[in-house]
């Protein structure tokens, strides 16, 4: 039993030789559709990089705001216990009157040990 398929490979080569190219011209349509709406969607994509760039411009702007403000916070963390010292000192002596008052209640605090120790404490723990 000798059977001849060499008529019928032929045939089936060109078959798979048109399906091929089908395929191919398929293939190509799809990447032209594909590009054609990559090039649609483009403009979009540039706008969200822009608005994506102006974003972190503005968090790095309020996180420096944010480092500015820590910074005055904190020089006010200091202080507040000096002249929450000074004003409880004056408001206690009832001698002091005036700005000449709060200045005694300065020096009084400067140089009472007690007192200093006290408002050093307040500070340290401000800071």
């Amino acid at each position: 039993m000798n059977l001849n398929f060499k008529p019928y490979s032929i045939i089936l080569l060109y078959i798979s030789i048109a399906f091929l190219l089908f395929m191919i011209v398929c293939t190509l349509l799809s990447l032209l559709k594909l590009k054609k709406a990559f090039d649609e969607k483009q403009p979009v994509l540039d706008d969200l990089k822009k608005q994506a760039e102006l974003i972190s411009i503005k968090t790095s702007a309020v996180a420096e705001k944010k480092a500015e403000d820590r910074k005055k916070n904190r020089v006010m963390n200091v202080m507040l216990p000096v002249l929450l010292a000074v004003y409880d000192r004056y408001r206690r002596n009832a001698e002091a009157h005036g700005v000449s008052g709060v200045f005694d209640s300065a020096k009084f605090i400067a140089t009472n040990e007690k007192e200093r120790n006290k408002l050093i404490g307040k500070v340290k723990k401000a800071l």
